[in-house]
């Protein structure tokens, strides 16, 4: 059900590269911002699983913690512009098999 929940508010897969990217963490647990599926890459860059909102926070965060930010996979675009409530109604219509 949270996975669910996750998909229908919107998740995106995030990589963080700088020379300390636990600086960005502590940055996203001090602004209370939600992350997980944590994954060091190698020792200067990290991977996790954020809400698609934070993007804009993360993006300021991510200067003062001198790194940059790319976005590797989200979800649908149309999330991106509809409301929580249209979200919820329309997801299960798109998963029905068209036959």
């Amino acid at each position: 059900m949270r996975k669910l929940m996750n998909l229908v508010r919107g998740m995106v897969t995030i990589r963080v590269e700088g020379l300390f990217p636990e600086r960005l963490i502590n940055l996203c647990a001090q602004e209370n911002i939600d992350f997980w599926a944590m994954e060091w890459l190698d020792e200067h860059t990290v991977r996790f699983v954020a809400r698609r909102r934070a993007l804009s926070r993360l993006a300021v965060l991510s200067q003062k913690a001198g790194c940059t930010v790319e976005r590797e996979a989200g979800t649908p675009f149309w999330q991106a512009w509809s409301s929580p409530c249209a979200q919820l109604v329309f997801s299960p219509v798109l998963c029905l098999p068209l036959r």
